[in-house]
């Protein structure tokens, strides 16, 4: 703690609070500097205790009535009286803490006073609301965290700065750095030996060579060391015993103490299983070490082992759905029981499970174990045991062995599994049992034909299910064997794939499938299949004939009935040969076939030519035999009756005044006589007439008038006067009223959209549609001529197969197209020439044009300023809507570089259009019509390109040149200080302008509380201008400068947007203000705080032992350092916003601010190291302090118990006027100083 005091006989004094001397610091009634929360200028220190004077009688009134008045007035007990006594004591404690943390001047005391006050409180509360017993009750159960409470006055908040911005924990500074060192003494224990203290487990594995194994040693130096190795056999005579040296025993980290003892443990090496016994440690003086019972003897196994059984050496085991297998599989295992297992089973693509079996013992005799020296029962067993396996499902079962733990707690993990290692990993496959089926039955026999060389082989497909490959057993039986239960002939068959799933048979019998066996699997109980084989017979054809008789012609055809033998379907082939009546014609032969599903089959046959008939049948096949000769002929003469046909199906079209012919077929015996009546709309007339030819004949038919006509055969008469009547043949003639007829529908519009009968338009080089209009029955033959219009050329056209009633004839030329004549379906040609709907001229439309309108026609417009308003007209001629496309160029200068910048379009309906010129942008422009179309023309090019031409000044900018961002601009583009003019040259306000000289510029200066001042410039010549104004800069604060208006040369004006506002930052002068006046004196460790005045960042040029240093970017108005090294402190200078910027120069002797900056004392004990020396009871120990500091020093010391740590005693030793002490004792403890001072200060360790 500093003080002013400078006598040397003057008290201790007291502890300095670490957070003295900051902003607006006073000096209270206690002696300690601190800051008040509230700021002075805000509430000054009077009005600050009087408030909190007034808070806190405010709150005790209104606690003494409302305890007085429950508690002496009322019968009314609202709450309980422990209740009251919280609520109180804690409105209380809430109001001290207040004024504890606002730091009022002459209101601030230790924190010891006001826990002291909290306490006084606390008890005047008890009596205010509880009975004397409860009173009690609370004192009697007081926390002893508050009795033994030791508030540290010099507890500050970690991390702060020094005067070199160097981070510092002035609390580890002032406990670590100004009282160290301690001294133990220990009065000396009984020497001690323990083998494996911390109770590892060991366990060898087949690359362990040894086990090292920690001896703890606590006593006097030990010399030698025994112990008895003794392996798992219960045979004495393999014990032996060790002994070890440990005099240079190199593995080890053992202490030496004082006076010949020693402490910590060193490494044995043991190198076979066993159980190991330490028997005993000497040392120097042949004096035994006391073994701990509890850690004399150790056992050390190998490390426990699990595998599965090598029954069958392969990791994957196959077996089958079907059969029977133990539900376990051997595991061998091996270690000290009992054993602990853990196993994995996994089902397919199922999840894993783990499984565990414990408590796993082998199968010992009971007597076995009774010596508890014999080793029997804690030796390492080899023994099998049992894991479930399983086999409900087909599919792949694994198993692995993934840990094993032995009875001692040792542990054998597995992680690594290979699919080839079988001792680990183990998979159990369960495969479906194969089953084979026939594909033929007893009721669905398969065939086998006979032939010179004997049966033919057929195959029989089976069904089969499994894995390949397969071998099936099967049998054979003859048809005629009486016992069906026994094979005369058994066959085995090897299939390897599915192309070879089938049996073949030779002979006719019964087959049957006996046993399946797969890859894997066999199957021996097959359910009864068997499979006929029949002989199939060749087969063979019985027919039968009869006349089919009519009652006039006699036998008009034949009928077979046929009769087959043999497997269907059947194929029956027959020779029919005719030899006609009828002289004239040539006998003729036909090969025919007739197929047949069932064993009978009817054929009649009913010609329509008279003749001889001869039929010979000379083949017949069936599904087992192609090509079996038949020989069976029959004759007969056949006499068709006869009979007519109407050749067409469809009624008939036709126009009057025509004749028509109506075709028809008569079959029977020649000349024939038909009888059949024609209906017209107007009469019905019946006719007879003979025909000498059969076959195809014609009727001819005059149709006089217009109206439906109907024919009806009646009856037909042959040579042999076989007359058949009532044949109701009829067929249907219409007959047209008018004939064809066609007529162009020729209208268009002209170029100026005119209806123009007779005349059509097309555009430039495109055909011509006229549209034609029939009339009749489609299709059509069209006959027109055409006179061209351009040239002499002249044709006559004709145009076949129209079917459309309303037509378009596409025409290339432009001429007169006229239509002479016109035929339909039915009718012939009508002759129209002369008529003038005959008639339609083609013609074509002129190409559109445009072509400007300027006011003096000339093609370079006014020049304007970018974005001012411009355009330009022209005119269309053509027939609208148009569509013009042109270029715009655009060139930076008046030289001819022009670039395409825009190929727009124009669309309108009128005849004239305003086209606006691009001003968006500066330059030299063109715009290039070269297209343009209209209604008609729709890819028309100018004969020549219109060119226009036009320049677009820019317009004027102007911007401000912001330096480039700085410390001293940081959220500002120009900082000033308080009254300079504004654009001071010392920080000049430069703008920069675009466009042509000279430029007058407007700007507005406006202040961040209101202010505004408009402010011109004229006449600008330079293209950067420093803006220099008589305005002084009065207010600190943020102003604005705006750049509204800039017009230039060429009377462009233009408001600027870029960069066109300027922040200009007007700063105070940088002011600090101390909050002791100097010289003052301070302690390392203490606060030294000062407030500032100005615009942060702040800038403090201060001088250190003749040192000058800068405290650079200080950020708050509260200049708060921690003093770290001692010597004399002088504050030069301080500026704000940036170094050397609105500065205030302390440097004078006037205006000094110095202060003395003193060490804190230091106690070493015992060289500042810990030291630990071991006496016996009686003896003493002299402890050695050295005192750093300004004399006189006072130390306070502890004594405390060297095991349980609690401090037993305490003492202090003052007025020591040396630096050195010497400090003698005789009690066993550790001691150490928690206190130090000296004239200026003082450190207290806890």
């Amino acid at each position: 703690m500093s003080s002013n005091d400078s006598q040397p006989n003057a008290n201790l004094v007291k502890a300095i609070k670490l957070e003295k001397l900051q902003n607006g610091s006073t000096l209270s009634a206690s002696g300690i500097n601190e800051t008040p929360t509230i700021p002075l200028h805000i509430i000054d220190a009077p009005s600050q205790r009087l408030y909190a004077c007034g808070a806190v009688g405010l709150l005790q009134s209104i606690k003494l009535f409302y305890l007085l008045d429950i508690g002496l007035f009322s019968n009314n007990q609202a709450s309980s009286p422990l209740y009251n006594w919280f609520l109180w004591s804690f409105l209380d404690s809430l109001l001290i803490f207040s004024l504890y943390k606002l730091k009022i001047p002459r209101l601030q005391f230790s924190l010891q006073i006001w826990l002291l006050t909290i306490g006084i409180i606390f008890i005047i509360n008890s009596f205010l609301s509880l009975s004397i017993p409860q009173v009690l009750g609370l004192i009697f159960y007081i926390p002893r965290s508050l009795v033994n409470f030791k508030p540290d006055s010099t507890k500050i908040i970690n991390q702060d700065t020094t005067w070199s911005n160097e981070k510092i924990d002035v609390e580890k500074l002032k406990h670590e750095q100004h009282i160290i060192g301690k001294h133990i003494i220990k009065f000396l224990p009984d020497s001690s030996v323990k083998i494996n203290p911390n109770q590892d487990r060991f366990c060898f594995t087949p690359d362990d060579s040894s086990k090292t194994v920690q001896v703890s040693i606590n006593g006097t130096d030990p010399l030698t060391l025994t112990y008895l190795h003794k392996p798992f056999s219960s045979d004495s005579e393999d014990s032996k015993t060790y002994r070890v040296d440990l005099k240079d025993f190199s593995n080890s980290n053992i202490v030496n103490a004082e006076k010949g003892t020693v402490i910590g443990t060193f490494n044995l090496a043991l190198k076979h299983p066993g159980r190991y016994t330490l028997l005993s440690v000497l040392d120097s003086q042949n004096r035994k070490f006391k073994v701990d019972r509890q850690f004399s003897s150790l056992v050390i196994p190998e490390c426990p082992k699990a595998k599965f059984s090598d029954k069958l050496n392969t990791p994957i085991e196959d077996r089958c759905h079907s059969d029977s297998y133990s539900s376990t599989y051997p595991v061998l295992v091996n270690g000290i029981p009992p054993l602990k297992l853990t196993y994995s089973s996994q089902f397919g693509r199922e999840k894993e499970s783990d499984r565990v079996l414990d408590y796993l013992i082998p199968n010992v005799p009971s007597e076995a174990g009774n010596d508890t020296d014999d080793l029997t029962f804690q030796s390492p067993y080899s023994f099998s045991i049992d894991i479930p396996t399983y086999s409900d499902s087909v599919g792949s079962y694994k198993y692995k062995i993934k840990k094993i733990e032995d009875g001692l707690g040792n542990t054998q993990t597995y992680n690594y599994f290979s699919d080839s290692d079988s001792s680990l990993l183990k998979t159990i496959k369960i495969h479906k049992t194969p089953k084979v089926a026939l594909k033929c039955s007893e009721n669905k026999p398969v065939f086998v034909k006979h032939s010179d060389k004997g049966y033919s082989k057929k195959d029989v497909k089976l069904d089969i299910s499994g894995e390949y490959p397969f071998v099936i057993k099967y049998g054979f039986r003859d048809n005629n064997s009486k016992d069906d239960t026994t094979w005369e002939h058994t066959f085995t068959k090897t299939i390897n794939n599915e192309n070879e799933s089938f049996i073949q048979v030779d002979q006719p019998g019964v087959y049957g499938l006996i046993s399946v066996k797969d890859k894997f699997c066999s199957n021996e109980y097959i359910e009864p299949e068997t499979c006929s084989i029949l002989e199939s017979k060749k087969p063979s054809a019985k027919l039968t004939f009869e006349p089919i008789e009519s009652a006039c012609s006699g036998t008009s055809g034949v009928k077979f009935d046929i009769l087959f033998s043999g497997e269907p379907s059947f194929t029956i082939h027959y020779r029919e040969t005719i030899t006609p009546f009828d002289k004239s014609k040539s006998k003729t032969v036909f090969d025919r076939s007739i197929e047949a599903d069932s064993l009978k089959y009817d054929l009649p046959i009913e010609p329509s030519i008279p003749g001889h008939y001869h039929f010979k049948f000379y083949r017949v096949d069936d599904i087992n035999y192609k090509g079996i000769p038949l020989n069976q002929e029959f004759t007969q003469e056949i006499h068709p009756t006869p009979d007519l046909k109407i050749i067409s199906n469809q009624d008939k079209r036709t126009c009057t005044n025509e004749t028509t012919s109506l075709p028809i077929q008569l079959t029977g015996s020649k000349p024939f006589n038909v009888e059949y009546i024609v209906k017209s709309p107007s009469k019905v007339t019946q006719y007879s007439r003979e025909f000498s030819n059969d076959g195809n004949n014609n009727i001819n038919l005059d149709m006089e008038q217009p109206g439906r006509y109907l024919v009806e055969f009646t009856s037909i008469e042959d040579s042999r006067k076989c007359k058949v009547s009532g044949l109701k043949k009829r067929f249907n003639i219409e007959v047209a009223s008018s004939r064809p007829s066609a007529q162009f529908s020729c209208m268009g519009r002209d170029i100026h959209g005119s209806l123009t009968y007779g005349r059509i338009f097309s555009r430039q080089g495109a055909k011509g549609i006229l549209p034609i209009k029939f009339q009749g029955q489609p299709p059509f033959t069209l006959t027109y001529s055409f006179e061209s219009s351009i040239s002499e050329k002249a044709e006559e056209i004709t145009l076949e197969n129209i079917n459309q009633v309303e037509y378009e004839l596409v025409v290339k030329e432009p001429g007169t197209y006229t239509i002479d004549s016109v035929a339909d379906q039915y009718c012939g040609n009508s002759n129209f020439s002369g008529r003038s709907a005959n008639m339609c001229e083609f013609g074509h439309y002129p190409k559109p044009s445009v072509k400007l309108q300027t006011a003096d026609k000339s093609t370079k417009l006014q020049p304007v300023c970018q974005n001012q308003p411009s355009f330009f007209e022209v005119e269309f001629d053509g027939m609208s809507p148009y569509s013009l496309e042109y270029k715009v160029l655009q060139s930076s200068s008046q030289s001819d570089n022009f670039k395409v910048v825009g190929r727009p379009k124009i669309d309108t309906y009128n005849h004239k259009y305003k086209v606006d010129t691009w001003v968006k942008d500066a330059g030299h422009y063109k715009y290039q019509f070269n297209k343009v179309t209209d209604y008609y023309h729709k890819d028309s090019d100018l004969e020549s390109v219109l060119s226009v031409e036009q320049v677009v000044y820019p317009h004027p900018e102007a911007s401000f040149i912001k330096p480039s961002p700085s410390t001293l601009l940081r959220e500002t583009d120009n900082r000033q200080c308080v009254n300079t003019l504004l654009g001071d040259p010392s920080n000049p306000i430069q703008v920069h302008f675009e466009g042509s000289p000279s430029f007058d510029l407007s700007a507005k200066l406006s202040h961040q509380h209101g202010a505004t001042e408009n402010i011109q410039f004229f006449n600008i010549s330079e293209n950067t201008f420093s803006l220099t104004h008589p305005k002084k800069l009065t207010n600190p604060g943020l102003y604005t400068l705006d750049l509204t208006n800039v017009v230039d040369d060429n009377q462009c004006e233009h408001t600027p947007s870029k960069n066109n506002k300027l922040k200009i930052q007007v700063d105070p002068i940088a002011k600090l203000n101390a909050h002791v006046s100097p010289p003052s004196h301070y302690c390392v460790g203490d606060y030294m705080s000062f407030s500032l005045a100005g615009t942060p960042p702040w800038y403090v040029t201060y001088t250190l032992n003749g040192q000058q240093e800068i405290l650079n970017n200080l950020r708050t108005s509260t200049l708060k350092k921690v003093a770290v090294r001692e010597g004399v402190l002088e504050i030069n200078k301080v500026c704000n916003v940036q170094k050397d910027h609105c500065c205030t120069d302390y440097s004078n002797e006037q205006d000094s601010l110095k202060y003395y900056i003193h060490p804190i004392p230091s106690a070493i004990m015992s060289e500042g190291k810990v030291v630990q020396r071991h006496i016996h009871d009686g003896d003493s120990e002299t402890i050695k302090i050295k005192l750093v500091g300004t004399p006189p020093f006072t130390f306070m010391y502890t004594r405390s118990d060297p095991y349980t740590e609690k401090v037993t005693e305490t003492r202090t030793i003052s007025k020591i006027e040396s630096n050195e002490y010497e400090l003698l004792v005789k009690e066993e403890g550790a001691f150490e100083i928690i206190y130090i001072g000296d004239k200026y200060c003082e450190f207290q360790k806890f």
